[in-house]
């Protein structure tokens, strides 16, 4: 993704803005109901969120919650079941 790529040439791939880019752009998917999009960006999000603040931060559990939206709409019940319940 352009925006993503952009953004890590300023910032280290772990740093928070590259993880903001990739919630936004989860977000948006999400909301478009491209759901494949939108798990791989929130998947990139949690990963970065979660060397950030830790894995019992609130942005985690929301971020396992928008993950288990997007499985869910996208029929992956197993993987939505497991993220609403981190959330």
């Amino acid at each position: 993704c352009i925006i993503v790529t952009d953004i890590k040439k300023v910032y280290s791939s772990t740093h928070e803005q590259v993880a903001f880019a990739h919630n936004s752009l989860g977000s948006v998917y999400l909301d478009l109901g491209i759901h494949d999009s939108a798990i791989y960006h929130q998947q990139q999000y949690l990963s970065i969120i979660k060397k950030v603040y830790g894995p019992n931060h609130k942005e985690t559990a929301s971020t396992h919650f928008w993950l288990g939206r997007a499985y869910r709409d996208s029929g992956e019940h197993d993987s939505a079941k497991y993220h609403f319940e981190k959330s």
